[in-house]
């Protein structure tokens, strides 16, 4: 990955949320740095689905533009917790090109 230039860049983010038909709430957070000229340098996002039993699950992605503008995908998280409150988590790095 090349350096970027961050001058005029922000950071900008969005949290949704959905309830499902069952009682499970699934919660979509994304927050991406955005060049001056509104193309995405970076963008982690986070999704979280909470089951009414109380277990829930979890992917976190995090994308990195290369010079061109491309997005890929850096490091991606998966886990998973339980009712009783054990937790499995999965991590996969992706190394640069």
């Amino acid at each position: 990955m090349s350096e970027q230039d961050l001058s005029g860049a922000s950071i900008v983010e969005s949290e949704t949320i959905v309830v499902g038909g069952h009682g499970e709430v699934v919660h979509d957070d994304i927050t991406a740095v955005v060049g001056a000229d509104g193309s995405p340098l970076a963008v982690d996002e986070l999704t979280t689905v909470d089951e009414a039993d109380g277990s829930s699950a979890f992917e976190e992605t995090v994308s990195v533009a290369d010079a061109d503008g491309v997005l890929h995908v850096v490091d991606e998280k998966v886990g998973y917790r339980d009712a009783d409150g054990n937790v499995t988590v999965v991590e996969t790095v992706v190394a640069g090109e």
